[in-house]
């Protein structure tokens, strides 16, 4: 090779081509340079001039590199051939070398020309001594080991194809790590050697040389000793007799490791950069001023949604595509980067009708003179990004939007626990602004004081490990307002993870209303559970109270009887006014037992309250252990109110009984006393004549946490064995419905005064009407039906002793037959009301539609009137209540059958 290289470079771009001669001067390469454009000067300047090198662009507007490559080859001139590109992938670069280029070089990295040339033109001329060797070979053994050892080549020879044995020159042994001797050399020891992978290759293009005479040159690898791999290429030629049969073939080969491996990590990089641009939808691009060409990287052009055939390839097809409210700042970025300033620029992009945003970057290179010669950019996508952007401003937006509107508190606490969000409907439920609650510890501002050991337990959980048991929950707690009171609400607690640190967030929401109306409900609930216990309880001791009636209308008829028959003066008539005043008493508790059944009405009317005061207190008195005294001063003249004596009854019995309670473990005094004063002040009452009751024990006192409590519907501090649990509040109810108030005094330690106000009753001035004073007894035939036939049977022996004709039916069924049978043999009808089968009122109904003018008597043991359901509709004329039958029934005969005559 001559001190001065002869270079032919085919390239069509003079700026290229003076950054290729600055590249080879500035690497130390000596050379003189004919530049050509076209095919036409090409193939002229091959067949002038001999080059010790052929440079050539890819690329070019009607020739292209691979196409001059082939001429050159076409004319057996053995010159070394370089690809210069833009952009060449692995398998290209592959094919090129493959088809017998030297090597190619990237427009990008010209810089290794400097290396690239001179190498190449080392291996031609290797290839070239060792071709000279193999003609030689037979004339100078010496002369053909310097011409191998010159080149690196490891020379073969198979001199007879008939046999396997062949000749390996010691530079094959030194490429595969091996010393002579240390194996037969045999073409199958080299097929041996050849990987497996690449074997049938080989095999295949060495049988095609030697009998198409194809051409023998093939890349594969083959094992090393130490057992790593060595590219080797392979070129040989067979030798054929005159009748075309191949008898000998030789060769060489070079070990092309390092040019392999040069290549993989070229790509490698190139591979990797193109991928990073994938991944950052970045995409790159290259421009020449002088060409006015501009070329994309494939990730450019999916960025603007084009492919290479759908772009002009020059700045106006670049300008088109950019969003027309964008194009005049970006023609003043690129003119101004013309002069030299920095072209970085986000803009938009149109897409067909969508709308990209992206940002470029440029620098552009100068001429010694100023003149741009090209430019090379990037062009990043941020569409993804400004969408994310857009999304989370609008998501800041309704974040925004809906912690300021919702009624529920939104808070949120940092590590420290101290407040760092602070919502406007946290301040509506608490009562403490923004900038009262920003920075202050939560639980010490807003959680009462039991919660905060367990709380502080919880959060230093929380904040170690971001976990909690109230995590992810609704659950029920309560909150401190500003002005002290506690507040029920609902949290719920959810966790954020800000700067690595585990921040909590809780929505509560105020559920007082909820609490309120729950309440509500339970409170209803519990009253009609109550209410249903009593009328169940009311329905025992109705049943009860008509039981025992008739066996004491038995006791008090048939005493009243005995009574009649014996002597005055008698120690007999002694003995039965006992016995009846002993019924007298027994009518009183049946009266007692109806009144706690409410079976008795409630009309208003008239109630002398120091009458029930005076039946109540022996009551109690009967209840009470010794250690207990009654004292009462009951001074009322005119103690009437209107109302009813069950409901005063009750509360007298109530009142009573609570102060009976509450001294029942340490005894003392209950006070009862009954007063009318004239009130002219009172706090809550109008002035007037009123009736105060005061019910006094020297018990253990109400605390005052207590005291404001009593009146609550079923509040009670009585064991559930200790009553009904209807408490004060039922009192208090039947006193405000008479009109009244009840006041209480109470101390702990020394007792309970509780007061009640009754409005006196005005009474109105009636006129006496003078009874007419009847006979009680007759002749008249009346039938006597009651299902207790001892009652019946009296019934009949105590008319019958008045004069008249009486027929006892045990039964209303029978009793309704005997009627249908012989409806005007009876004058009169006496029943009982409660009756198996069949009621008394029933019957007489019937009764009525057989004989409407015969009357009716009902003996009932609850409280009817003739305007009860069923009454009016019967020939029923009067109702009498057990067991004061027999004393009112003598009368209400003759008055009945006296109006019928």
């Amino acid at each position: 090779m001559s001190t001065t290289l002869h270079i032919l470079h085919l390239e069509d771009n003079p700026n290229d081509a003076e950054l290729v001669r600055y590249a080879l001067g500035s690497g130390g390469v000596a050379c003189c340079i004919e530049l050509v454009s076209d095919r036409r000067s090409y193939c002229s300047a091959l067949d002038r001039l001999n080059f010790d090198i052929i440079l050539a662009d890819f690329s070019l507007p009607d020739y292209n590199g691979m196409a001059a490559f082939e001429e050159a080859k076409q004319r057996d001139l053995q010159i070394p051939f370089v690809l210069i590109t833009g952009a060449l992938g692995e398998e290209r670069a592959i094919e090129c070398i493959k088809v017998g280029m030297s090597d190619y070089v990237l427009k990008t990295n010209l810089v290794r020309l400097a290396t690239v040339v001179p190498r190449a033109i080392s291996e031609k001329n290797a290839e070239w001594q060792h071709d000279f060797a193999l003609e030689n070979l037979r004339c100078s053994e010496e002369r053909f080991d310097l011409a191998v050892r010159g080149s690196g080549a490891g020379i073969w020879d198979w001199p007879d194809l008939q046999s396997n044995v062949m000749w390996w020159s010691s530079r094959i042994f030194e490429v595969l790590g091996y010393s002579g001797g240390e194996f037969s050399l045999t073409l199958d020891k080299w097929k041996e050697l050849v990987l497996p992978e690449d074997e049938p290759e080989f095999s295949r293009v060495l049988s095609d040389h030697l009998q198409d005479r194809s051409p023998y040159d093939i890349e594969y690898r083959m094992r090393h000793k130490a057992g790593n791999i060595v590219w080797i290429r392979s070129r040989g030629s067979a030798l054929w007799d005159d009748q075309g049969k191949a008898v000998r073939m030789a060769g060489y080969i070079q070990d092309i490791s390092d040019r392999k491996e040069a290549l993989r990590n070229l790509y490698a990089r190139e591979k990797d950069l193109l991928k990073a641009q994938q991944v950052a939808h970045i995409g790159s691009w290259y421009f020449d001023f002088e060409t006015n060409r501009l070329d994309w990287t494939e990730e450019t052009y999916k960025i603007f949604g084009l492919n290479s055939a759908d772009f002009e390839g020059n700045i106006e097809g670049f300008i088109a595509r950019v969003h027309p409210d964008d194009r005049t700042r970006v023609l003043d970025s690129w003119n101004a980067a013309l002069t030299g300033q920095t072209y970085d620029l986000e803009h938009r992009i149109l897409v067909g009708k969508e709308v990209r945003w992206v940002r470029g970057v440029t620098e552009l290179d100068f001429s010694p003179s100023g003149e741009p010669l090209r430019a090379v950019g990037v062009i990043h996508d941020l569409t993804a990004q400004r969408r994310a952007e857009e999304e989370s401003r609008q998501l800041n937006e309704n974040y925004r939007a809906i912690t300021q509107t919702v009624n529920e508190a939104i808070i949120m606490i940092d590590t420290a626990g101290e407040i760092s969000f602070w919502n406007p409907a946290a301040k509506n439920i608490f009562g403490f602004s923004r900038e009262e609650a920003m920075g202050k510890n939560l639980h010490h501002l807003l959680a009462p004081q039991h919660y905060h050991q367990a709380v502080s337990q919880g959060l230093a959980e929380f904040f170690k490990s971001g976990t909690g048991l109230a995590l992810g929950k609704t659950q029920e707690v309560n909150g401190l307002h500003s002005d002290g009171h506690e507040i029920p609400l609902e949290l719920s607690l959810a966790r954020i993870r800000q700067n690595d640190e585990w921040h909590a967030v809780g929505v509560l929401r105020d559920i007082s209303e909820r609490k309120a109306a729950e309440k509500e409900v339970s409170d209803l609930h519990k009253q009609l559970s109550q209410t249903q216990k009593m009328e169940a309880i009311g329905t025992l001791a109705g049943g009860i109270a008509h039981d025992f009636n008739n066996i004491l209308a038995a006791i008090i008829g048939y005493s009243s009887l005995v009574k009649t028959r014996l002597q005055p003066g008698s120690r007999e008539l002694e003995d039965i006014q006992k016995v009846l005043q002993a019924g007298e008493r027994a009518k009183f508790l049946v009266r007692q037992i109806l009144t706690f059944a409410r079976k008795t009405e409630h009309d208003k009317h008239p109630v002398a309250v120091d009458m029930i005061v005076k039946e109540v207190l022996p009551l109690i008195r009967a209840s009470l252990p010794a250690t207990i005294e009654i004292v009462n001063q009951i001074d009322a003249d005119n103690s009437m109110v209107l109302g009813s004596s069950t409901e005063v009854h009750q509360v007298v019995m109530n009142l009573c009984t609570n102060s009976f309670h509450a001294m029942e473990e340490d005894g003392g005094v209950l006070e009862v006393d009954l007063q009318r004063l004239e009130l002219s002040s009172h706090k809550i009452l109008p002035s007037g004549s009123y009736l105060r009751l005061m019910v006094k024990d020297c018990g253990k006192g109400i605390p005052p946490h207590i005291l404001e409590k009593i009146f609550d519907p079923y509040f009670t501090t009585k064991n559930v064995d200790r009553g009904t649990g209807l408490g004060l509040s039922v009192v208090q109810g039947i006193i405000q419905r008479l009109g009244g108030i009840i006041e209480v005094e109470s101390t702990v330690g020394v007792g309970s005064c509780f007061t009640v106000w009754f409005p006196c009753y005005k009474e109105e001035v009636i006129e006496e009407k003078v009874m007419e004073i009847l006979p009680e007894c007759g002749s008249e035939h009346i039938m006597y039906v009651d299902d207790e036939e001892g009652l019946a049977l009296l019934g009949q022996e105590f008319l019958e002793d008045m004069g008249y004709i009486v027929t006892p039916m045990f039964s209303s069924t029978e009793a309704l037959k005997a009627f249908k049978d012989n409806p005007h043999n009876y004058d009169l009808i006496v029943t009982d009301h409660t009756m198996p089968k069949m009621t008394g009122v029933e019957m007489a109904i019937e009764m009525a539609k057989i004989s409407p003018e015969t009357p009716v008597v009902l003996c009932s043991g609850f409280k009817m009137s003739l305007a009860s359901p069923g009454v009016s509709e019967s020939s029923i004329r009067e109702v009498l209540l057990k067991p004061e039958v027999f004393d009112k029934l003598p009368t209400v005969l003759r008055r009945i059958l006296a109006s019928r005559q």
